[in-house]
């Protein structure tokens, strides 16, 4: 059975768009798994449509600015775009411009790609994409990356607008079912890597150590990720100011951003810069050789959704100590300790911690688990569903 699913969200800037966050990856990287039997167009909300361009089963498509049809649009229908509008600044915190912009642009691609299914991966698109759609009835799928379930949450506002809705986690799950969806119309996928990119390779472990100085016997620590106060960079750092000396270790915090200054001066200020070193930003096509290297990827995380980075240092087999304010977003099974240390950052049990990084493992292998071919076959199981 061949259908046609129009995937409405952002491209990273590798592919085409203006910015790149970990949505945009994740559309980026399922856009390139589509099977024969899938038709997929990916509206890229932040790439001009003059970038358009087809690659494998994939057609990306941009936004197109059409002032004359934004007009006709609000002429022949002034009272439901007030209302509309209202919505829109009321519980989207989206201008009326946006809203019609995306909104004219996503009509547009249902009437040239005609597709049997709308896959929408942005919560931001949702009700452009419910007011857009609302003469042809197509299916539409909601894609949570996290979850607000607050009164005021734009997860509130929009998650009825759609006719199906997805979670990463089955934390996510039970949040959704407090917006009274019909459990029958929920699904759970998590996020995935491409294994050929992130995997482990014996061979970058040993030359990368070599070049970072350190031994066999030194505990490679590594945290990839934005630098700023909800990944918790900094809150590790205050742990390992109190690590014993006779710890062997290093810790490579990888990325950039807000908190970069305030976590330089603090190991500065600390003399942590034989213990810790800030590497900034890491080429994607690089990072599986900082995975080989290290011996614990630590999720230091207060909040998140799903990380990729946790899902990254799965795939490559290291071991991952997790804040308990994310354990419920891990990709997997945690409760294997030896693949697993759980903990608290504001009470951190550092004797724990140490005796369990130190039981290095020796034997490690590529998860290829959570590939995105495979998390692409669960969306594919679901698209069938509907259309069935």
């Amino acid at each position: 059975m061949r259908m046609k699913v129009l995937m409405i969200g952002q491209l990273p800037v590798e592919a085409g768009g203006t910015y790149t966050n970990g949505v945009c990856n994740v559309v980026y990287e399922l856009s390139k798994c589509a099977p024969k039997d899938i038709e997929l167009v990916v509206y890229a909300t932040n790439m001009k449509e003059k970038k358009a361009y087809s690659t494998n089963n994939c057609l990306y498509r941009g936004t197109k600015l059409r002032p004359f049809m934004l007009l006709l649009h609000i002429f022949s229908h002034p009272l439901m775009s007030l209302r509309e509008w209202r919505y829109s600044i009321k519980y989207c915190r989206m201008s009326p411009f946006r809203l019609e912009c995306y909104r004219d642009n996503i009509e547009r691609l249902i009437i040239e790609e005609t597709p049997d299914i709308i896959h929408c991966m942005n919560l931001m698109q949702m009700h452009s994409t419910h007011y857009a759609n609302a003469r042809y009835g197509i299916p539409i799928i909601l894609t949570l990356h996290g979850c607000d379930t607050s009164k005021d949450g734009l997860d509130a506002a929009v998650i009825h607008m759609s006719d199906y809705v997805t979670g990463l986690t089955p934390r996510t799950l039970k949040e959704i079912s407090t917006h009274g969806i019909n459990k029958d119309r929920v699904f759970m996928v998590p996020n995935g890597t491409d294994t050929s990119k992130f995997y482990f390779s014996q061979l970058e472990r040993t030359k990368l150590r070599s070049v970072l100085g350190i031994s066999d016997e030194t505990t490679l620590l590594i945290t990839i990720g934005s630098l700023c106060h909800r990944k918790g960079q900094y809150s590790f750092l205050k742990v390992i100011k109190d690590f014993p000396n006779e710890y062997n270790f290093l810790y490579l915090i990888i990325g950039n951003g807000p908190d970069e200054n305030i976590i330089n001066s603090y190991i500065r200020d600390n003399n942590l810069d034989n213990r810790v070193r800030v590497l900034g930003y890491v080429n994607n096509m690089e990072l599986y050789r900082y995975h080989s290297a290290a011996d614990v990827y630590v999720h230091s995380s207060r909040s998140e959704g799903q990380a990729l980075s946790e899902v990254e240092a799965y795939a490559t087999d290291l071991k991952i100590a997790v804040n308990n304010d994310v354990k419920d977003t891990v990709i997997t099974d945690i409760t294997d300790i030896n693949d697993y240390f759980l903990f608290d950052i504001d009470n951190f049990d550092k004797s724990a911690f140490i005796k369990w990084s130190l039981q290095h493992k020796n034997d490690r292998k590529t998860k290829h688990l959570y590939d995105w071919k495979e998390i692409f076959k669960m969306y594919g199981e679901i698209y069938i569903k509907i259309a069935k």
